[in-house]
């Protein structure tokens, strides 16, 4: 890559250096949260409404395309994520579905695009 040409313009060597060093930041930073141990995440218990509900918000589902999944109403989808969202200390569904990655809770294999 390096030399490369883009619309004419030559690639800075300065500007290779950077983006190769950012992405050896990302894989040394994702390396060391895969080493982390279990006992450094919190120990967060959902049920299995909750998981199916995470795994449901994490494929893109409305809360009506869920209700109709999980065979709900959607006053009960609410309470379900309102309780998993206390659980969790997220603020909407994207944070929600991003601890639930990040603690392991559900993974990327479970999310059916």
């Amino acid at each position: 890559m390096f030399g490369t040409f883009i619309a004419g313009h030559p690639i800075k060597t300065e500007l290779i250096a950077i983006t190769e060093l950012i992405a050896y930041q990302i894989a040394t930073e994702l390396r060391n949260i895969s080493k982390e141990s279990p006992c450094c995440q919190p120990n967060i218990k959902l049920n299995d409404r909750q998981i199916t509900l995470l795994k449901l918000l994490a494929m893109g589902l409305t809360d009506k395309a869920i209700a109709m999944e999980m065979n709900l109403n959607i006053g009960t989808i609410s309470y379900h994520k309102t309780n998993m969202y206390k659980i969790l200390e997220a603020e909407c569904s994207t944070q929600a579905v991003v601890k639930a990655l990040k603690f392991n809770i559900i993974s990327i294999d479970q999310i059916e695009l």
